[in-house]
């Protein structure tokens, strides 16, 4: 079998068998700078930076879910983003703001989860006492609108920065924790290459057999 046939060989195989996903969660309590609080009215904002090295070479983000967990202040004047490598995405952008509710949500903080196949926007989680939990799709009102998917395709490994700000003066925010969930696979073409790597060193043995009007299956 050629070079050539082997790696086309690789690739019908990436094709018909879909490529195992693998999930990793992040959780950060501790360490944040300036306690976790939010500086009040300052635009200038609080950040942390967390970095995450445990992926294998070659491996890409095809789904990313975020935690976050804010205790106290106002949830309406609060701006923030995720960003990675190329990634960039708003998850708050002074939730609850109306053209006739310009001060936005007055809740105290959040526990919730941002996916971007949530059915709910977080700008207008509605009516909630209290803390607000659940699930919702990041911020859309940003201009230009941006999504947690603009992390697809990336390497998970790197520096990964939550920003918050606090848009306007008076009650104060802290941040109590915040998370990543990553789904990743191999690159199609580092699957192919590991396939390819097997067959030439003939640990793996790979026929492929049609039947009749179907699919090619191995054999």
């Amino acid at each position: 079998m050629t070079k050539a046939s082997c790696v086309l060989c690789a690739l019908i195989l990436c094709a018909l068998f879909p490529l195992h996903a693998s999930v990793s969660t992040y959780n950060w309590t501790s360490g944040f700078a300036n306690s976790g609080v939010i500086p009040d009215n300052n635009l200038n904002g609080w950040q942390d930076t967390r970095v995450v090295s445990d992926f294998q070479s070659g491996f890409q983000i095809v789904d990313l879910d975020v935690t976050l967990h804010i205790a106290g202040g106002f949830n309406g004047d609060l701006y923030g983003a995720l960003v990675h490598d190329g990634g960039f995405v708003v998850l708050l952008n002074q939730v609850g703001s109306t053209l006739g509710n310009p001060l936005g949500y007055s809740n105290p903080g959040m526990n919730v989860v941002f996916d971007q196949s949530a059915g709910t926007d977080v700008h207008f989680y509605g009516t909630i006492s209290g803390v607000v939990t659940g699930t919702y799709r990041p911020d859309g009102t940003a201009t230009p609108a941006t999504s947690l998917n603009s992390f697809n395709g990336l390497d998970p490994n790197g520096n990964w920065t939550l920003f918050l700000s606090d848009t306007a003066f008076g009650d104060q925010s802290q941040i109590v924790g915040w998370g990543l969930q990553i789904t990743s696979v191999p690159e199609p073409t580092t699957m192919a290459l590991g396939i390819f790597g097997m067959l030439g060193t003939g640990t793996l043995a790979v026929r492929m057999v049609r039947r009749h009007g179907g699919n090619p299956v191995l054999a």
